[in-house]
């Protein structure tokens, strides 16, 4: 699966060091770091700098021309501008905020510098969140807010920002942030965390506390929270809704079931009962199902499968995924994958009978992660990626297909269906060897994931704790919610 797109800009500190002068020739002048950072090193193609004693030193080798992308970073950065230009071929001047260069402003001296660093945990607070953007961005300016409904998450280009992503466990640092006050973006797919930050100190190296760097649990945009739009169509068997709950998405029950009453997220009935609206409802309505930005259509019995025929219904499910939307089935549920997009599985039996898949068992069985970051984060968890217990895995993917599709210039690509774990299979076995237990693609702007096993168990019973399988599919409901530069039209 495509991962974030970012142009992450190095600004490590350069070894040399140039005389801080005068452009107009008057070499005797002491070193400022506001002029350092903006008259010599972002006039010279750097992204800023500073003085070491009467020198200056630049945060990168110098090609002595200014670039306006550099240029624009040092002043945000160093100055507390809005922006900057490139006024000759050796000259950049900042904007909005500045008077030609001098003091922006701001209680602190420009060109002054501080770190931050932390952790980002998911919902919860329960795991860390690997691959969260995080940056920060001038208080002037305003963080926009996110779309409500369904949308193509196109990604955001923070290279004139300070920014990093978080690692495997979590953690993060930022270094040479230019002193004031900021916003805080903490960012993994549709959840968000914006919080504000002062750095007054030179030097500062600020330790950010867990509730300014966990990603929320409900909505919230006034208070600078946001979670996606979620749909659960109930079923029977699997209960991602209880997962949810363990994220505090939901009030978690002393038997570790949801409380539905307070869950924040949508239920339909999907087989399972309880008054809910049926599951007719959400996808014979396109209006309807473009107000989620995830979907949970987890393993049931035969309630809806009359539905699969419905050729409305089908263009709703494609069109929403097409347009940005996240598709989550789990195992005997797969045909809400199959028949909607029938090239990127291969399940057992005839693809064209309702269930044909479902002949098998139930089976618990050790596979493997096969998804390298997935398999950092997950061994950083005390989860061995080589040798993970899958429980109660019901139906057998025989394979995965790769789809042609066209990109957005028409040309003709190959869109393949990314396997994140495998194992052996039990009676019945499609052919030898290890075969998909987790998948997911591409269509559109929106993703489909799929996974053979429970998420939450029916035979397994309702658990305190997360098994490795629950982990998986938390992380994977974050990551297939990332951005994307590579939209699909099929």
């Amino acid at each position: 699966m495509p991962r974030t797109a970012l142009w992450i800009v190095a600004t490590m500190l350069s070894g040399g060091l140039a005389a801080c002068t005068n452009p107009e020739g008057d070499d005797t002048m002491s070193c400022t770091d506001l002029h350092c950072a903006i008259g010599i090193c972002a006039s010279q193609g750097v992204p800023g700098g500073r003085c070491v004693g009467n020198s200056c030193s630049c945060d990168g080798e110098r090609t002595g021309t200014c670039d306006v992308t550099q240029c624009g970073i040092a002043c945000r950065n160093y100055a507390g501008a809005t922006g900057g230009t490139c006024t000759s071929r050796t000259s950049c001047e900042c904007s909005g905020g500045t008077d030609g260069g001098t003091d922006s402003g701001y209680d602190v001296p420009p060109g002054a510098h501080a770190s931050i660093h932390g952790q980002v945990l998911g919902p919860g607070g329960l795991f860390p969140v690997a691959g969260a953007i995080v940056y920060v961005q001038r208080t002037s300016t305003a963080v926009a807010a996110l779309p409500e409904g369904n949308y193509c998450q196109r990604c955001l280009d923070v290279t004139a920002l300070p920014h990093t992503e978080s690692a495997a466990d979590g953690t993060f640092r930022i270094d040479g942030i230019g002193l004031g006050d900021y916003w805080l973006v903490v960012h993994k797919g549709q959840f968000r965390r914006v919080r504000q930050i002062a750095l007054r100190t030179d030097g500062e190296d600020l330790a950010l506390p867990l509730d300014t760097t966990t990603l929320p649990n409900e909505h919230a945009p006034a208070a600078g929270d946001a979670v996606p739009h979620i749909a659960v169509a109930l079923g029977v068997y699997d209960h991602p809704e209880d997962l949810l709950a363990k994220i505090s998405m939901a009030e978690l029950m002393p038997d570790f079931r949801a409380s539905l009453a307070t869950a924040d997220f949508d239920l339909y009935d999907n087989g399972y009962g309880g008054g809910y609206p049926p599951m007719a409802d959400l996808v014979r309505d396109r209006f309807q199902m473009d107000q989620y930005q995830l979907i949970f259509v987890p393993c049931t019995d035969e309630t809806n499968d009359a539905l699969l025929g419905d050729t409305t219904v089908r263009d709703n499910i494609r069109g929403w995924v097409q347009a940005g939307g996240k598709w989550f089935v789990t195992d005997r549920s797969y045909e809400w994958i199959e028949w909607m997009f029938p090239a990127a599985l291969d399940m057992q039996g005839d693809d064209s009978v309702i269930g044909a898949a479902d002949q098998c068992c139930s089976y618990d069985a050790v596979g493997r992660v096969l998804d390298d970051d997935m398999g950092a984060w997950l061994g950083g968890l005390g989860t061995d990626p080589a040798a993970v217990e899958f429980r109660e895995l019901w139906d057998n993917a025989c394979g995965v297909g790769t789809i042609m599709g066209l990109d957005e210039d028409g040309h003709e690509v190959p869109v393949p269906v990314t396997v994140f774990a495998e194992g052996p299979q039990a009676d019945h076995p499609c052919s030898g060897g290890n075969l998909p237990y987790t998948a997911s693609f591409l269509f559109g702007c929106g993703r489909i994931l799929y996974s053979t096993y429970h998420t939450v168990g029916e035979m397994e019973g309702p658990h305190p704790s997360l098994y490795p399988q629950e982990l998986m599919l938390l992380y994977l409901a974050m990551e297939i919610g990332v951005c994307t530069d590579d939209v699909i039209i099929w």
